[in-house]
């Protein structure tokens, strides 16, 4: 069965012994200038449930709108919320494993840009 991005994540819940999980998109492709270990310390500063890999906005790219301090305030769409910068999801993330708890039950597909990206959003204040 195919599971999506989201579903997939969830089957290795169990497998999982760190704080947080680094996804990258197997369809992506990523250069010596990634820095993951970056990464990593800006997710765990931030203390946010998801940190997403961003560039600069492009057509090519799903498109997210961030307001002040980099924090997502859109997902999708030609337009973002007044004030807000577009940029593009380049296909890497960091959860925190407590996200787990939100998505749906083992051997559910779903995905975890559309289906968890905009619930983020509505709890966000």
């Amino acid at each position: 069965m195919i599971l999506d991005t989201g579903g997939g994540v969830k089957n290795i819940e169990g497998w999982l012994e760190s704080a947080e999980l680094l996804i990258l998109n197997s369809d992506s492709a990523f250069d010596h200038s990634l820095d993951l270990p970056a990464l990593l310390a800006k997710h765990r500063k931030s203390g946010s449930l998801m940190t997403l890999l961003t560039g600069p906005g492009s057509e090519d790219f799903t498109k997210l709108w961030t307001g002040p301090g980099g924090r997502l305030c859109g997902f999708g769409g030609k337009k973002g919320p007044e004030g807000s910068t577009a940029v593009s999801y380049l296909g890497g993330m960091v959860i925190s494993r407590a996200l787990f708890s939100e998505f749906p039950e083992r051997g559910t597909p779903f995905s975890l840009t559309s289906a968890v990206i905009p619930g983020l959003l509505l709890e966000t204040p």
